[in-house]
């Protein structure tokens, strides 16, 4: 055998070896992409993962907020209030007032602690607080203008919702002052009688008046009252005066003669006079 021969046979030989090593090497290609398939897989795993963990904070908080403010129990600490107030807010996300707030909350927060949480949570920026009325809502979130029509959108829908809210804010304090008007009209138009009362106590009125009439025509007709003139009132005048005079002068006379009866006949002294003109039933008050 020459030695080109033998070259051949001997990679004849080699030949089956080289392939069958190479048929039991792992393909290194193959692996990485495989574990690069399995990490791709493995990735939205992980985020799923994490949304969901998320998800789940934000809805147990939310089951929070909700059973707080489904409670009925009283509220006596500012702590406890400003949680149930801030849960209420930003769940309604709409103005209320505080007269608002405590009805709706079933004034389990007494009216005083109430006005200190609301002062309170708008110095801590959870609230705003607007208008003359002191309407208060919840803080809203602030976009970062970075150029997005999105953002831009946002911005101007809630620039918008502000500018509806004042004019809904001026619109419910007219409509009150329009309520307190109409509430002190009803008022007074309560106080005023009926249609039927009125001509009740006109019916009572005229059959009062048709009685005094009828009684006074019975004293005209009963009393016959003649005319006096003025001289005869004159005449009647210089009579009493006539008569007085004559009368003072009788009395000082009879006053006289008492005393003196009084002293000399019977021994009484003058002051025991009156006493015993009393008792004969004399009358010297005008003498």
């Amino acid at each position: 055998m020459t030695s080109k021969e033998q070259r051949s046979a001997k990679r004849q030989r080699i030949a089956p070896a080289t392939r069958s090593s190479k048929k039991s090497e792992p393909d290194s290609s193959s692996e990485v992409d495989a574990s690069g398939d399995a990490e791709a897989e493995v990735k939205p795993s992980e985020e799923t993962t994490g949304c969901g963990g998320e998800a789940s904070v934000k809805s147990s908080t939310d089951e929070l907020d909700a059973a707080l403010i489904s409670s009925k129990s009283a509220v006596t600490t500012l702590a406890e209030a400003e949680r149930l107030v801030t849960a209420y807010m930003r769940r309604e996300n709409r103005p209320y007032n505080a007269a608002d707030i405590g009805r709706n909350l079933h004034n389990r927060i007494a009216k005083t602690l109430l006005g200190k949480t609301l002062t309170v949570l708008v110095s801590n920026g959870v609230l705003d607080d607007r208008g003359t009325g002191k309407v208060f809502l919840a803080k809203q979130p602030e976009f970062a203008d970075d150029g997005g029509d999105d953002v831009k959108e946002r911005a101007a829908k809630q620039a918008a919702e502000e500018a509806r809210i004042e004019v809904l804010l001026k619109e419910k304090a007219a409509m009150e002052e329009e309520v307190r008007a109409l509430t002190s009209e009803l008022t007074r138009i309560k106080a005023e009688p009926t249609d039927s009362a009125l001509i009740a106590e006109e019916q009572r009125l005229a059959e009062e008046i048709s009685t005094m009439e009828q009684q006074l025509a019975r004293i005209r007709k009963a009393i016959s009252v003649s005319k006096i003139s003025e001289e005869d009132v004159a005449k009647v005048d210089a009579d009493l005066k006539r008569m007085q005079a004559a009368r003072k002068r009788f009395a000082k006379l009879f006053k006289e003669i008492s005393e003196t009866l009084c002293f000399d006949c019977f021994g009484k002294r003058r002051d025991e006079l009156q006493g015993w003109l009393e008792e004969l039933g004399c009358d010297l008050t005008d003498s």
